[in-house]
């Protein structure tokens, strides 16, 4: 393990500790591939459960209002229709902030049937539950593999210095 260096909290000067830390990136492919939220391109594919009277309507109208942008601007990119929509306001605003949100949510929606009623819950970061799904257990295993692989490497380095 390598020597980070550190500023004391309460001297202000530069301590070391014996930690290391390292940064992983990983880009949208990785959330496609995880739990398969959608690339950008796939962003208006309209994969949302409608929960309800009032999601169906606003499921209808960004429906309605992207197959009528998409016939208007046939090489637009979503990102476009997405300012396009900003731009309206209203209802039409809301309802394509509330598609995005609800689309990239979709996979982390819990539902269940509780006091006499269907209810559907957005799964939290600290939830248990989220672990029954099954991106999340596979993001996690690809995470712990690359930290094993990084430690491995890590002392093979060390031995060869």
């Amino acid at each position: 393990m390598g020597v980070a260096p550190a500023l004391h909290p309460k001297r202000g000067k530069v301590t070391y500790n014996n930690k290391t830390m390292i940064g992983l990136f990983l880009g949208a492919g990785f959330s496609k591939w995880s739990v398969d939220l959608p690339l950008a391109s796939q962003l208006f594919d309209f994969k949302v459960k409608p929960f309800g009277v009032r999601d169906k309507s606003k499921l209808e109208l960004v429906a309605n209002l992207k197959k009528t942008w998409d016939v208007n601007n046939p090489d637009g990119l979503v990102e476009e229709f997405i300012a396009f929509a900003q731009l309206l306001g209203g209802k039409q605003r809301k309802a394509v902030i509330w598609y995005i949100t609800r689309r990239l949510l979709e996979p982390f929606i819990w539902r269940e049937f509780h006091a006499q009623k269907w209810r559907q819950h957005s799964l939290m970061i600290d939830e248990n539950r989220k672990l029954e799904i099954e991106g999340v257990i596979k993001a996690q295993e690809f995470i712990k593999f690359s930290c094993l692989i990084y430690t491995v490497l890590s002392q093979l380095i060390m031995i060869c210095l």
